[in-house]
């Protein structure tokens, strides 16, 4: 059976964090879902590990930043090298602490083992953070976010797209006609050539997603760049 682990976050803080939780509170459901106290210890130990490991690294990058042959090393090979011969990682100091290789995939399988429990219930996987988020998609709480910046002296509207469509797009120039229908745009990128003012005046633009050639979700946020021959 292949071990799921997308309730593991990315990140080795977020995996600190995800383990220590993980491990400490555990305890509290191990009669119920049947774990031994042998499994407890090795999951604390695992945590315990875990960050002592990462809190050994980041002391040996700083150690190592202030060297004067590390130093050296960077500017020949640049920034991103960390060659494995400048590592002054103890073995002593790892191998003291009993390190069993895997955690991950150990504690993955310890999860979904507890997952086939009888006494597991979802309430208890939120409190473990062994439970996936899911993320539920609702169009109707979609809100565009414009970006506008002059380009050749026209605006630029820009706007991430998502899951939408598109968008229907409008504009207030401060000509007295008020909000304006621009235009439904499936690529969201518009330029707008509309001829520039004499005098600097505020233009404003507004939208909504769409799906299909439907619209949906709120209007943005009005987003407004100052234009004019003498802007």
């Amino acid at each position: 059976m292949k071990t799921s682990m997308n309730f593991i976050p990315d990140g080795n803080t977020s995996r600190v964090n995800w383990l220590n939780n993980f491990a400490i509170k555990l305890g509290q459901y191990s009669e119920l879902l049947g774990i031994s106290y042998n499994e407890l210890l090795t999951i604390r130990k695992d945590a315990y590990v875990f960050q002592y490991t990462l809190n050994i690294r980041e002391m040996d990058k700083q150690k190592l930043s202030s060297l004067p042959r590390y130093k050296n090393f960077k500017k020949c090979f640049g920034k991103n090298q960390d060659p494995e011969m400048f590592s002054s990682v103890s073995e002593a100091d790892l191998s003291n602490k009993k390190i069993e290789e895997k955690i991950f995939e150990r504690v993955g399988k310890l999860v979904n083992r507890i997952r086939t429990s009888p006494g597991y219930t979802e309430t208890i996987g939120e409190d473990l953070k062994m439970e996936t988020p899911v993320i539920i998609y609702n169009p109707l709480i979609l809100q565009p976010q414009l970006m506008v910046k002059l380009k050749a002296g026209h605006p630029y509207i820009t706007c991430i797209k998502g899951k939408s469509n598109g968008i229907e797009l409008y504009a207030d120039r401060n000509d007295g006609n008020n909000w304006v229908f621009i235009g439904r745009f499936l690529r969201i990128e518009y330029i707008d050539m509309t001829p520039l003012p004499q005098n600097n005046t505020q233009w404003n633009y507004k939208a909504f997603y769409m799906l299909g050639y439907n619209r949906i979700g709120h209007v943005s946020s009005i987003a407004s760049v100052v234009v004019g021959k003498a802007a």
